[in-house]
């Protein structure tokens, strides 16, 4: 059971990077496309970030992000996979057993002493497995993450713009020309206010389109990845889970504890990028709202609620089109799966109970 329960999850997990390696490769011009236009998007606000401290912390926060995020899981995952390996040297086994455990899936008859030769070569290819899969499963997983984290930082900087218009406008006008008592000149400084605020406010517009834009582009590219990862990792975390209620004797269950992270973390990495794009997205409406607005032309307060009201739709990225991407989806998964470990408990607590009274 132990085997059969091993090599279903390692061909689930190996299945999943497979699905990302064959998506990448019929795909690889759009995502080559991804990444210019990536960097065209980010090009559209840079010039707003020059001079400018909390643009320019705002852009280089998500920059730091995005280069924490991939370092992070990179090394993380190069780590375990290490330890990944280097467990079946240390698992017991019964010394008349003709198999000796390897880092992924046990081949029947293949033994470390009377086949060395042939277990060598298994055990040397399953390690490589393992390192290649990290890199290409999950370095797929923190390239969409990042590119994720880079579009929130570009909401996140044109919020600061909408929330900042006419900072420098009709208030200081009011100030410096009613003591004076010019009414034309206060009249000439309302309509020069409200003509640089409308420009502003209409460069911000295409600035969000652009982005809404971007962001249709990277759904239509990206949402069959995250559904076959979503699936096959739920699906590889009951298995594991099923192997540790059942067999909680067994050697094996030190490589469950340590698998079980992965699938976790390949999810989360999804959802939580995710997520943030929601948050900036609706927050749209909110700094457009908090502009000082008052006392502007009425082409100007149109364009606010155009904008405002297209921001209170927030932008949420979904995995196939069937579940949206945001820490919700990834607590309802991680609730399902241990909704299953409960019920895998009751019906061992059940079986033990009913041989203790037989």
């Amino acid at each position: 059971m132990t085997e059969v329960t091993f090599a279903l999850v390692s061909g689930l997990t190996c299945f999943n990077g497979a699905v990302k390696m064959i998506h990448h490769y019929t795909h690889s011009e759009t995502y080559y496309r991804l990444v210019d236009e990536l960097n065209l998007l980010i090009d559209r606000q840079r010039p707003y970030c020059e001079g400018d401290a909390e643009l320019t912390e705002a852009l280089q926060t998500a920059y730091k992000k995005a280069k924490r995020l991939t370092w992070g899981v990179l090394l993380y995952m190069f780590v375990l996979g290490q330890m990944w390996c280097i467990v079946p040297l240390f698992m017991k086994f019964p010394p008349d057993d003709p198999s000796s455990p390897l880092p992924l899936v046990t081949i029947t008859r293949v033994h470390k002493v009377h086949n060395h030769t042939l277990y060598s070569l298994a055990y040397l290819s399953e390690c490589h497995t393992v390192l290649y899969w990290n890199w290409s499963s999950l370095g797929m997983d923190v390239f969409f993450g990042s590119i994720m984290i880079h579009v929130t930082g570009q909401l996140n900087i044109l919020n600061i713009r909408l929330s900042r218009l006419s900072d420098e406008g009709v208030g200081d006008g009011l100030a410096q020309y009613s003591s004076f008592g010019k009414a034309s000149e206060l009249q000439k400084g309302d309509i020069h206010y409200s003509a640089s605020m409308y420009d502003e406010l209409c460069k911000c517009v295409k600035d969000h389109q652009e982005i809404l834009r971007y962001l249709d582009f990277l759904e239509s590219l990206m949402n069959p990845v995250p559904l076959a990862q979503f699936l096959l990792c739920v699906g590889g975390i009951c298995l594991t889970l099923y192997q540790i209620t059942f067999n909680p004797d067994d050697g094996g269950v030190i490589e469950c504890i340590l698998f079980l992270p992965i699938p976790a973390l390949q999810i989360f990495i999804y959802c939580w990028a995710g997520h943030g794009i929601m948050e900036e997205s609706e927050y749209v409406s909110f700094a457009a709202y908090s502009c000082r607005w008052g006392g502007a032309e009425r082409k100007v307060t149109d364009v606010l609620r155009i904008i405002m009201s297209r921001a209170q739709r927030a932008s949420l990225l979904t995995a196939g089109k069937v579940h949206p991407i945001n820490r919700d989806t990834f607590l309802s998964l991680l609730n399902a799966s241990y909704s299953f470990y409960t019920l895998l408990r009751q019906m061992k607590n059940l079986e033990e109970e009913n041989e203790a009274s037989s």
